[in-house]
Order: structure tokens, then C-alpha cells, then sequence
């Protein structure tokens, strides 16, 4: 499997909705590495550098290129191809909707391997490192959300402590009215993790989200993605409710890191399907199962982890989810209508 490798692709729609997302380990550095885009004719359309990383996930460092941070991509054909370069030579030629040849520029003479296309809205990805890819139809990056011990989860019962919920229980969830825990994990951080920025719990003030939400200061991991429901997320991206990552919201209404208690321990809970659920009143996201979380619970030696892989993964997120860039283009049309107080639906 080559690495960097393509994570992710979107190529079907207008030109400034197309992405080329790229995952190599993480510290690596980026500036040998180049992303050639091919016009369906087999020549060069565009030679892309990668930028700055926007995201680590399971020990890869994420870069993204789209015309929103590039002066030079343009879009991705469904009937052309993609080629990650390293150091000079083609370490991946990948294409969509048909076999491709290129007749110039680094992959000068050589085929492609056929991906497959999409409809529009959706992305091809991977989960096991550029060997496979699949359809998804809310293009996004993996995440690994947790609450911190404590925090209150709405159940057929009231609002319960997470770190009490066992498989049975009943959860209510935004779309599907109540749905039970199928699984239920736990992980301790130790001193040494929390000195990670990444490891380290995100405090969301009380009201930070609006005027009741939460109804208290909650606690999340820096990947776990939150529900923001405003008429701006529909102009811009087309849904009026998205899901963002606490870790993008720091320095907005006190959203950051806080001194919180040690030992940490952090709970997830897994639903049949990808749910928005409410943590101390709050819209936030359950547990999305996929490879990706997988590999961060093994890090994070989380309890229960065996039996979380009995259960099938998940394919689908609750919400459109919204990459770094995305939120800081949100934030700033906020500011300026200063409406940063969102509706939670």
C-alpha cells in the first residue's frame, strides 16, 4: 500500500466543491510530495504542493487540496485521473469512472487503476491505507468522539451519567427517537497523554452553543463533532444542520482547553447506527464505528475494544461533517452577521 496515498476524493459536481484529501505518517515531511491532476486527454491539469497539514488521525498527518487553500487546483474530471508523487516518482495513479492513460507529466505512459465513480455529494475513501475504496455519501474525515465521565446523556430514563449506560439502554437520539446502546467502552488517559494537545479534553462552556446549550460545561474529546443547525450552513454547504469538531471550535465563546481532574476517562457509546444525541442538553454525536476509530481506541487501550470489532461499521455519518477549513469560512460569516449563537434543533 503506498503511503502518501489518496484518503479521500471528491470529483463529481462544480470544480470548488472537488477535494483531494492526502494522508502520510504523521511528521513526515510534505514539501517532496505532489499532487498531479490529469485532463481526461492523458495530458497534466494541474501540479498541486500540499500545503499545511489540517488534521493527525491514527498516526497520519491529513492534508486537503481544493481551491479554497490552493492557488493552483481547479477540480478533479470523473474521467481523468490523479497522481501522488513522491521524491519525483509515482507512488499511486488512481482514476474514477474509466481506466486512464497518461501521456505526459510524471505518469507519462502509465495506467491507471480504476476506481469506480460516485453520484453527486459523494466521495470515494479509504480505510485500509489506498488498497480499497468505497462509496460515502457524506464525504468527511473519520473521528473518535468521547464524553468525559459525567457527562449526562438523555435516555428513556431522563439525562444518566455516560459512564452508567450499559448495552440495553435506551438513548434518544434526533432522528430515530430512542435507540439502544449496542456497545458501551471506556478509556483512562494517562499524564503522559494529556500532555498531547490532541489527548486533552475540550471544555464547551455552558451557552456556548446557544442560549440553553449545554445546559452546563461539557467535556469532549478534540474529534468529538458537535451539531450546529444555522441558515449560513445551508448557503454555504447545502445542509442547514452539520456536524464540527470540538478541536475546530476552540477560542470561540470560551470553547478550549481546561484543567479538568486526573485520572481522565472518557466513554463512547455505540448505537446501530451514526446518531445525534444529547449530552447535557447538548447535540453531539455517538460513537461512528469505523477503521479509524478502531485503531485510536487501540491506542488509547480502551476497554471493551475486542468486542466492538464483533459489530459492523458504520457507513454513514448523522450530518454533513465540516473540515477545518470549511468551519473557519462558517466563523467568519458569522462574525460578521454576529450571530455566532446557533440554533440546536
Amino acid at each position: 500500500m503506498p503511503d502518501p496515498f489518496v484518503s479521500e476524493v471528491k470529483f463529481l459536481g462544480a470544480g470548488n466543491v472537488d477535494f483531494v484529501e492526502i494522508a502520510l505518517d504523521a511528521g513526515s515531511d510534505p514539501s517532496n510530495v505532489q499532487i498531479v491532476i490529469y485532463h481526461p486527454n492523458g495530458s497534466v491539469r494541474t501540479t498541486n504542493d500540499l500545503g499545511t497539514v489540517e488534521d493527525t488521525v491514527a498516526g497520519k498527518d491529513i492534508y486537503v487540496i481544493e481551491s479554497a487553500n490552493s492557488a493552483t487546483f481547479n477540480g478533479v474530471h470523473k474521467n481523468g485521473a490523479v497522481a501522488v508523487v513522491e521524491d519525483g516518482v509515482v507512488v499511486q495513479f488512481i482514476s474514477f469512472e474509466s481506466e486512464f492513460t497518461a501521456t505526459n507529466g510524471p505518469a507519462a505512459g502509465m495506467t491507471s487503476t480504476q476506481l469506480g465513480g460516485t453520484g453527486q455529494g459523494e466521495s470515494l475513501e479509504t480505510t485500509d491505507g489506498g488498497a480499497n475504496y468505497g462509496v460515502n455519501d457524506t464525504p468527511s474525515k473519520g473521528t473518535v468522539p468521547c464524553f468525559l465521565e459525567g457527562t449526562l446523556i438523555q435516555t428513556d430514563r431522563g439525562p444518566l451519567p455516560v459512564q452508567d449506560l450499559v448495552v440495553g439502554d435506551y438513548v434518544q437520539t434526533n432522528d430515530s427517537g430512542l435507540q439502544p446502546v449496542l456497545w458501551a467502552g471506556a478509556c483512562q488517559l494517562s499524564l503522559d497523554q494529556t500532555s498531547d494537545p490532541m489527548a486533552r479534553p475540550i471544555r464547551v462552556p455552558a451557552h456556548a452553543l446557544s442560549p440553553a446549550h449545554p445546559a452546563k460545561d461539557t467535556f469532549v474529546s478534540a474529534n468529538h463533532r458537535l451539531l450546529f443547525s444555522h441558515v449560513l450552513c445551508f448557503e454555504l454547504f447545502g445542509n442547514r444542520e452539520v456536524l464540527i469538531a470540538a478541536k475546530f471550535l476552540m477560542g470561540y465563546n470560551g470553547i478550549g482547553h481546561a484543567p479538568v481532574a486526573l485520572p481522565i476517562r472518557f466513554h463512547h457509546i455505540l448505537l446501530a447506527d451514526h446518531h445525534v444525541i444529547r449530552a447535557n442538553g447538548m447535540a453531539a454525536e455517538s460513537l461512528f464505528h469505523g477503521k479509524i476509530a478502531g485503531e485510536a481506541f487501540s491506542e488509547e487501550s480502551s476497554e471493551g475494544l475486542e468486542s466492538l470489532a464483533t459489530f459492523a461499521e458504520h457507513t454513514k455519518t448523522a450530518r454533513r461533517v465540516l473540515k477545518a477549513h470549511e468551519v473557519q469560512r462558517l466563523m467568519r460569516e458569522l462574525a460578521r452577521e454576529e450571530t455566532f449563537h446557533l440554533k440546536v434543533s
